[in-house]
């Protein structure tokens, strides 16, 4: 009997041990001050970012005896790569031969591609920065000012000089909205639309809905349990785009959505939706989430440097290792 109750013991000791391992080596959620990676924000992604040269990705860098996942990377996808920082947080967007980013002080970081020379643009100054997206000549970002107040400021990249443009918003979001910026007032819960030199141009009651991106006619794309959908913000009429289970990322760009699924086994499926043809067809499987793509290809990475930063061709599904730490 005694046996039998030390072997029950062992037993449940193990057990434990081996879901702790589970919760500890598992995937890593991004900071929850920071908006959620997966939202639609065009057009640039959350952790990766194409542009016409290549490819910025985080990955993880050497620093000391060991890997941290905070290396910024740059790949030419015709064999040359460069790491740019060690010190990238989130939020890269390219712009005239340099990168701007977060770093892991939460302040806004340049980056010269060419000489991999850097300095701080924006100090955080105690008030963390949340979010950036540069349109045309400026970079929009979210700033905290204090007691969780946040507010939207845009940076002239030509001219150097700073305004405050929108205040009270919610950190969660920052959307490109056909050229001009968008945020969320949080007290009215109103969508503003706002500019460098006019400030909030146009206030709209907000979805109730996760918005993924807005469509070169204004329309909004919007997520409703499982449902894709689309609609103007002064019209109640919305149409279905597409519904699908199990989506774990989507990324949208102004005329494709690309978008992944998890099954129960972990098998991640990625497909792509059409907005002339109004339907989605699977393009392949991959061993990564998506994090953003181009006419050629869907680059896949995982959330915490772990395994290989891999391309999908997406005319032939194959999978390519771009880079592996």
């Amino acid at each position: 009997m005694k046996k039998k109750i030390y072997s029950l013991a062992i037993l449940f000791i193990l057990f434990v041990i081996m879901v702790l391992f589970l919760f500890r080596t598992g995937p890593k959620l991004p900071d929850g001050n920071i908006r959620n990676y997966f939202l639609g924000k065009t057009p640039h992604s959350f952790l990766f970012t194409f542009c016409d040269e290549g490819l910025l990705f985080k990955d993880d860098v050497k620093i000391q005896d060991s890997f941290e996942f905070q290396g910024l990377y740059f790949n030419n996808l015709k064999g040359k790569e460069i790491l740019l920082a060690d010190n990238y947080y989130c939020s890269v967007n390219y712009y005239d031969d340099s990168v701007y980013y977060i770093d892991n002080n939460f302040n806004i970081r340049k980056v010269d591609v060419n000489t991999q020379s850097s300095n701080i643009v924006v100090q955080e100054n105690g008030n963390s920065i949340k979010d950036i997206l540069i349109i045309d000549d400026i970079m929009y970002y979210i700033q905290d000012k204090g007691s969780e107040k946040f507010s939207l400021f845009g940076y002239n990249l030509s001219t150097g000089k700073v305004k405050e443009i929108a205040e009270g918003i919610s950190f969660h979001y920052l959307y490109d909205y056909c050229g001009s910026a968008g945020v969320i007032i949080k007290e009215s819960n109103k969508f503003a639309i706002c500019s460098y030199e006019k400030g909030v141009e146009k206030l709209f009651d907000n979805l109730e809905y996760e918005i993924q991106g807005f469509l070169p006619d204004q329309s909004i794309v919007y997520y409703d349990d499982g449902v894709y959908c689309k609609k103007n913000f002064d019209d109640e009429n919305s149409e279905l785009l597409f519904e699908c289970d199990n989506i774990s990322r989507i990324i949208f760009h102004s005329n494709e959505i690309i978008f992944s699924t998890i099954d129960e086994y972990g098998l991640i499926e990625v497909y792509l939706y059409n907005f002339e043809e109004k339907k989605y067809s699977k393009i392949a499987n991959s061993s990564y989430e998506i994090r953003d793509f181009n006419d050629e290809y869907i680059a896949c990475g995982s959330d915490d440097g772990l395994g290989s930063v891999n391309l999908i061709d997406r005319k032939t599904g194959e999978q390519i290792i771009l880079s592996e730490k």
